[in-house]
């Protein structure tokens, strides 16, 4: 139990993506409650685990714990504490999560009140074979800022832990970017030198918000047909709609003439760099190098 992973705030609500490499095998987690407080949490897989057979359950172990079933003897447990054997059970049909988007496989759902303060533990384990898993915890709903901004790249790491590799993930990004760019230079013809500057890194923003939002509707797409379309598929569109927006406005703003020396312009454009951070569009790197652009335009005045 020395080797429990703690979790600082049994409150607030996060998600733990692991694995269990064998069968046999079982993850800890410890979490300190005081009586009367909500114990909430799920166990999930990707929906490939299920083919294979793979099918996790839960030991919970706390003071005052009910006893129900015989944990198996590979898991450790604690003297003096109630012991609850969860077993998991496949859903009827997969999850659809609007936020990522994602879908999962829903085998454990926990919502109870403790009755008694201490440390609780809560046990994923297998035993017969190795998977991923991940486990919900918590109901409060909050971020810090940098958890906010930085969402996009968990989702990345949430599709890797589902299978997808690297390269699919941003493929739809990067096609939308290089084809993209290749139209606008086209259209324009424009001379690679320090007064084009601008214009280049404010198109490969706008590219990059775009692109943002055809990932999420590859996403959407990737993950509805795996299950059944749901009322959560209309977050994703809204998610995804916000950069898709944000990137038109940003072309729309650039090809007027001589937008570079306009201050409304340039300000618009600063607002809607601050705007794509928020909602996740370009990566950071959208953001980035449209407020960079707005400043550039700046120095090519005074210079």
């Amino acid at each position: 139990m020395e080797t429990a992973f703690e979790i600082p705030n049994p409150r607030k609500s996060w998600v733990v993506y692991s694995e269990i490499h064998e069968g046999g095998e079982g993850r800890y987690y410890k979490l300190d409650l005081e009586n009367g407080t909500r114990l909430r949490f799920t166990l999930f897989i990707p929906n490939q685990f299920v083919a294979k057979g793979f099918l996790p359950g839960i030991v919970l172990m706390g003071p005052e714990i009910t006893h129900r079933g015989t944990p198996p003897d590979y898991i450790e447990t604690v003297e003096d504490l109630g012991i609850s054997v969860i077993a998991g059970i496949y859903p009827n049909e997969p999850k659809y999560e609007g936020f990522t988007p994602s879908t999962y496989s829903l085998l454990v759902d926990v919502d109870s009140t403790v009755n008694a303060t201490g440390t609780y533990y809560v046990v994923v384990h297998e035993p017969m074979q190795g998977g991923r898993f991940g486990m919900a915890l918590g109901y409060e709903e909050s971020f810090t800022l940098e958890e906010w901004i930085l969402v996009p790249f968990s989702v990345m790491l949430i599709y890797q832990w589902e299978g997808q590799s690297l390269a699919i993930i941003i493929a739809p990004m990067l096609i939308i970017v290089f084809s993209g760019l290749l139209i606008l230079l086209r259209r324009r013809n424009t001379v690679l030198d320090l007064q084009s500057a601008p214009f280049l890194m404010a198109s490969l923003a706008a590219l990059l918000f775009i692109g943002s939002s055809g990932s999420l509707f590859f996403q959407m797409i990737y993950v509805l047909v795996q299950t059944n379309l749901t009322s959560e598929a209309l977050i994703t569109v809204f998610f995804a709609a916000i950069p898709l927006l944000l990137g038109i406005s940003v072309l729309k703003q650039i090809e007027e003439p001589n937008w570079a020396k306009n201050r409304a312009t340039r300000i618009k454009l600063i607002l809607l760099g601050a705007i794509a951070l928020f909602f996740w569009a370009g990566l950071i790197l959208g953001p980035i190098l449209l407020i960079t652009s707005v400043m550039v335009t700046f120095l090519l005045d005074r210079g």
